[in-house]
């Protein structure tokens, strides 16, 4: 990669550990399960990768754009980083068809389809 693993932010170093590497691997393009990596663009990675990352990084360490949209959904910082002990807000129980029409834009804007919505838990 053109970026060391203590250079990726914590969303690019949270996608690379869901995709397989090891900060060695990263580092060194060895035993890199897609052989030579390349820098990771959340924006276009699959569904399931960008809710790992999501669910596994802070509040103040998702992009400003992204916290806006979780903001539209009902989501606080402190919801977020509460890891459990604060409840979600509704948005997160209904499924996509169920959701406002603003809503389900920012699900999709956030990567998500409707189906993948709905498998969310």
């Amino acid at each position: 990669s053109d970026k060391d693993f203590a250079d990726l932010s914590a969303v690019e170093s949270t996608a690379a550990l869901a995709l397989g590497y090891s900060e060695d691997s990263w580092n060194n393009d060895s035993d890199s399960p897609f052989g030579d990596a390349q820098q990771l663009e959340l924006q276009d990675a699959p569904w399931w990768l960008r809710h790992a990352a999501f669910k596994t990084t802070r509040w103040t360490l998702l992009n400003a754009q992204d916290r806006a949209r979780w903001a539209e959904l009902g989501w606080t910082e402190a919801r977020w980083d509460s890891d459990g002990l604060l409840p979600p807000p509704p948005s997160t129980f209904r499924d996509f068809d169920q959701l406002r029409s603003h809503e389900q834009q920012v699900v999709l804007d956030l990567g998500y389809t409707g189906q993948t919505w709905d498998k969310d838990e």
